[in-house]
């Protein structure tokens, strides 16, 4: 959080209170922050200076001259326009200020109220003296007058069923004939249509409601109706008179819609009785009725099963509070298992086995990603009939107070991305430790794997032949499943043979030219100072040096870009930013939040909370916000260095340079080590920091960096983490978490997410070439990229076209034809963010333009949409525009 500048005041300090009209805080303003000094009368309108951030006490004690990024706000001067030379003094008044005007307050509001109270017993006395004229019902509902002596009822107090439901059916079999009178409705000034008869009873849904209750119901409304009944010898018919009033239709006033099952058993109701002529008799049975009524009640019911067990999965529901949720459902007659676990299917045996320090279970490949494969067959975005996963493999604490951890073993499907959530865990181990042997952790996985690559995997009928694509682990889980030494060892990098130099108590690796690690010297082991013994990886057919992966995640987000702002802000003093730079980059991180598209799930924060920051976080620092928050803050020498790795890891994240720039991106990231020497000291260059010149290779293998990266992984461990309630039984509870979500997600599984394309529709635009059956919407949903267009919001209206034009939404507008069009405007000036190392910013999606050089409005499709754009405004009609080329949602 920054604070008011550190800059001392020029002239004698004084303050006076004042309040804020807006929000009605008190406060002491120092007399240089206001704006006009002079006649400060009580109750005068004055305009002060104020920082963007939270101010203490002694900040304002301090009283330090205005900064120019200051807001001005408007106070009202309290106190009789007493000035303070002790601001000891001024505070204690604050304080007694704001306790009168409390009080004030509260006396006010009791004389309104008195004043409410007398008035009303003064009403309630004049109910003889004159007229009372009773105001005007806003209600459309009249009363129901019957033609005979029968008392009229508010209709308001009518149940929600069918006026011409006049019949029950008797327990005891009785012969009952049921004559009705006919009914009229009366009213005096007003003419009543069908949907103005309504009720507002809160009544349950015809389709829910228990047998018992209904005839409960069928009685009630015989009752308040005129009936003659006259009771005959019992036989087995039912004589029903062919005299049956109008059906009223049931309106809801809660939805505003009929309720379709109401209305449904009393047209069906109303057509037996139509049938009937004359003396023909009809027999209806109770059993006939109640199995109609039983067959409604159960559709409704696997309905209500469905919703409430995405519920619970959703919002990750305690067992007990779901159970105490179900008798209430029960009380009420619904139809609803006792208990959760048979809600949820919770399967009722586990089959753990035992290790050496802990549990493991394996839940099958096949198991987990058949089900799902065969589900949406048709769907799966699969060529030439291959299967390409990747894997992962880290450790996860589950609590705080504990050592108890898990480790997971988890496989994602690489080519089909349409799937929102890919990740399925293969097996997991727990433990209070890391698993002590490698091979008895991974050989059951190992045996499983092995098996499909051998046989394929048969989804409806057609085989899918499986490729391991790429593993991917931090650091200390890849040398435990590679069985080397740690990344801190002196041959500790798994790409090449560096030999690291012990210097000032840790080891580095100063090299950049060193000779790679292959297949064949892994295999046969040819460095002994680098394996502890055989890996399991060796039984798998894959090439272990290139499969096995650098994860950017871990490498460049949470090793070297935290460490870099680390020294920013907390290193030497010689490297340190100076207090004043700090709280200007605090400043536009904060005023960067308004202008992050939506698909930034965690907004820009102060660079003092390093310690706290996530990994999404550091990305977004140095793909995006760092290159220019930074810029003139940071030293000329720092910040250069900077822009070599922020150009390295635009060119590596993205598509379409990942390769053809790949060579550059390489000579990047090796200055980049070299001058980290220079600049930090030979000392710090870590596993992660030499790491950095491999990332190109693997990016050149596997493509861009969210392809093999650990982001979706890690989002799984959180949901795993998450839906665990108990540390008691962790392995056993997490399975039952996991076959429950399998079973529910594949009874309707959601492969796109569930959101329009289009949505708010505009009724008033500005655009003459529209026919007349256009519709103009405001926003719209990329699902190709997952991103999102919405035209009144400048955060999410900037993009780039396919011919690299940067543009601004101006309309969504879907035509006759169901096709969408986008119109825009196109800036003409478009110039590169800054000159880089080796090549132009242009290339990378960095761009100054000028917002005032602006094209006229024309027409592009959806096809045309290539990337969308962060674009942030810095005056003088300048702004910076900047793609977003991570992948979205991973």
């Amino acid at each position: 959080m920054n604070t008011p500048s550190s800059k001392k005041s020029s002239f004698r300090k004084k303050w006076v209170l004042a309040v804020f009209p807006e929000s009605k805080d008190y406060s002491v303003i120092p007399i240089n922050w206001l704006v006009d000094k002079e006649k400060l009368a009580e109750g005068a309108i004055k305009f002060c200076r104020w920082p963007l951030t939270r101010v203490t006490s002694n900040e304002l004690k301090d009283a330090v001259d205005p900064e120019p990024l200051w807001e001005t706000y408007r106070v009202k001067v309290v106190g009789r326009s007493k000035t303070y030379d002790n601001f000891s003094k001024a505070w204690h008044q604050k304080f007694i200020e704001e306790s009168s005007a409390t009080e004030n307050e509260e006396i006010t509001k009791k004389k309104e109220k008195k004043s409410y109270d007398s008035d009303s017993d003064e009403s309630n006395n004049e109910g003889n003296s004159g007229f009372y004229i009773e105001e005007k019902s806003k209600s459309p509902c009249v009363d129901l007058q019957t033609v005979n002596s029968c008392p009229s009822v508010y209709n308001m107090l009518l149940p929600m069923l069918p006026s011409n439901i006049l019949t029950q059916i008797d327990d005891y079999s009785e012969n009952v004939e049921a004559t009705t009178t006919n009914s009229s409705m009366t009213h005096s000034n007003t003419t009543v249509s069908e949907l103005q008869i309504t009720t507002n009873l809160k009544k349950k849904h015809i389709a829910s409601i228990s047998k018992r209750h209904f005839k409960r119901i069928l009685k009630n409304e015989k009752e308040k109706c005129v009936i003659q009944v006259e009771k005959q010898k019992m036989t087995e018919n039912i004589n029903i008179s062919n005299t049956f009033i109008a059906d009223i239709p049931i309106f809801n006033s809660n939805h505003g819609i009929f309720d379709n099952t109401s209305e449904m058993v009393g047209n069906n109701l109303l057509n037996l009785s139509k049938d009937l002529s004359g003396s023909q008799t009809l027999n209806v049975t109770q059993n006939t009725l109640n199995s109609c009524i039983e067959n409604i009640s159960e559709n409704s019911n696997t309905n209500l099963l469905d919703k409430l067990r995405h519920w619970v999965l959703e919002y990750k529901i305690s067992h007990n509070s779901c159970n105490s949720l179900l008798n209430i459902m029960r009380s009420e007659g619904l139809k609803v298992p006792k208990d959760v676990r048979t809600l949820m299917r919770t399967p009722k045996t586990h089959e753990i086995c035992n290790m050496t320090n802990g549990t493991y279970i394996h839940l099958g490949f096949e198991n987990m990603l058949i089900p799902v494969l065969e589900l949406y067959h048709n769907n799966v975005g699969i060529f030439d009939n291959n299967l390409k996963i990747g894997i992962n493999i880290d450790g996860l604490p589950l609590v705080k107070s504990s050592k108890s951890q898990i480790w997971p073993i988890l496989v994602s499907i690489l080519n089909f991305k349409e799937l929102h959530t890919n990740v399925f865990p293969i097996g997991i181990f727990h433990g209070y430790q890391k698993p002590q042997s490698v091979e008895e952790f991974f050989n059951p996985f190992v045996s499983d794997i092995l098996k499909v690559l051998k046989d394929g995997l048969y989804v409806c009928g057609k085989l899918l032949n499986v490729e391991i694509s790429n593993i991917v682990c931090d650091a200390p889980a890849k040398s435990f499943l590679l069985n080397v030494k740690s990344h801190n060892a002196y041959f500790g990098c798994t790409s090449c043979v560096e030999e690291g130099t012990y210097l000032q108590n840790r080891i580095s690796f100063l090299g950049t030219e060193s000779k790679l690690r292959t297949d064949e010297s892994f295999r046969k082991q040819f460095d002994d100072d680098y394996h502890k013994g055989d890996s399991p990886l060796l039984n798998l057919p894959i090439n272990i040096t290139e499969v096995v992966c650098l994860d950017y995640m871990h490498n460049v987000c949470l090793g070297v870009t935290k460490r870099l702002i680390e020294f920013w802000v907390r290193g030497k003093k010689d490297i340190r930013l100076a207090d004043e730079k700090k709280r200007q980059i605090n400043n536009e991180l904060i005023k960067l939040r308004t202008y992050m598209p939506s698909e930034f799930a965690r907004l820009p924060r102060s660079i003092d909370d390093i310690e706290y920051f996530k990994a999404t976080e550091l990305r977004n620092f140095v793909m995006y916000t760092g290159a220019f928050v930074l810029q003139g803050k940071l030293k000329k020498a720092f910040y250069n260095h900077f822009m070599l790795l922020v150009f390295a890891v635009r060119i590596l994240a993205c598509a379409e340079t990942c390769q053809t720039l790949n060579d550059i991106a390489s000579q990047l990231l090796k200055k980049f080590v070299t001058d980290y020497a220079t600049l930090y000291g030979q000392h710090l260059i870590s596993y992660n920091c030499h790491s950095l010149i491999h990332l190109p290779m693997f990016s050149m293998i596997h493509g861009p960096l969210d392809s093999f990266s650990a982001f979706r992984y890690e989002n799984y461990l959180q949901y795993i983490k998450k839906s665990l309630k108990s540390t008691k039984y962790p392995l056993q509870e997490i399975l039952n978490r996991i076959v429950e979500k399998q079973k529910t997600d594949n009874s309707k599984f959601d492969l796109y997410p569930q959101l329009p394309h289009l949505s708010k529709e505009i009724h008033q635009h500005s655009l003459s070439v529209l026919e007349l059956s256009d519709t103009v919407y405001r926003k719209y949903s990329l699902i190709r990229t997952n991103t999102t267009i919405d035209t009144l919001k400048e955060k999410d209206k900037y993009f780039m076209l396919d011919d690299n034009a940067l543009v601004s939404m101006v309309n969504i507008v879907k035509s006759k034809d169901n096709s969408v069009k986008f119109f825009v405007k196109k800036y003409l000036n478009c110039k590169e963010f800054c000159n880089g190392p080796v090549i132009s910013s242009v290339i990378i999606g960095m761009y100054k333009i000028k917002t005032d050089e602006i094209s006229d409005i024309y027409c592009v499709n959806e096809k045309n949409l290539k990337h969308k754009c962060l674009c942030v405004s810095v005056g003088n009609n300048l702004a910076i525009m900047i793609t977003l080329c991570h992948e979205i949602n991973m």
